[in-house]
């Protein structure tokens, strides 16, 4: 009967070693997808937000120690500009604060004035195309390299 309770330890300490080569091939096909993440990330915000707002943006990958989160890929700005892009503004007046007037090209011609009545910013809220972009573009990469590791393994 005690040889039913006994354990081969030096099967363990195999199947461990295997065990921790796996995770490390996982995590570094992780890093190295978050890697081709970001330019379809930027590509994409440049897409949706154009030349000038699309520098604004930050992209942040990383990769976890396992658990409920093995990678992720944080979108984030907080830059005003994008904010009054993405939401809208509503009519405001804008007055001079550092000179004595505005200045600035209207109709051909420079023009001066110590006040202007701005008509407000429509929203372009591009939020959700940008969420599905993201993860589309991790989906694939994370797939892909999640396969290449198994495999390998």
């Amino acid at each position: 009967m005690a040889d039913v309770a006994t354990i081969d330890v030096s099967a363990l300490t195999v199947f461990g070693e295997r065990l921790d080569a796996a995770r490390a091939a996982l995590a570094g096909a992780l890093e190295a997808a978050n890697e081709a993440i970001t330019p379809e990330v930027e590509s994409a915000l440049s897409d949706l937000y154009g030349a000038r707002l699309a520098p604004l943006w930050q992209t942040e990958t990383s990769v976890g120690e396992g658990g409920a989160e093995l990678a992720s890929v944080r979108v984030s700005t907080d830059d005003k500009r994008v904010l009054f892009y993405e939401y809208g503004t509503r009519p405001h007046l804008i007055a001079a604060r550092s000179a004595r007037v505005l200045s600035f090209p209207w109709r051909g011609a420079q023009a001066f004035y110590a006040h202007v009545h701005h008509p407000g910013t429509p929203a372009h809220s591009h939020r959700e195309a940008l969420k599905i972009a993201v993860g589309m573009a991790a989906r694939e990469a994370w797939s892909a390299a999640i396969q290449e590791a198994l495999t390998a393994a």
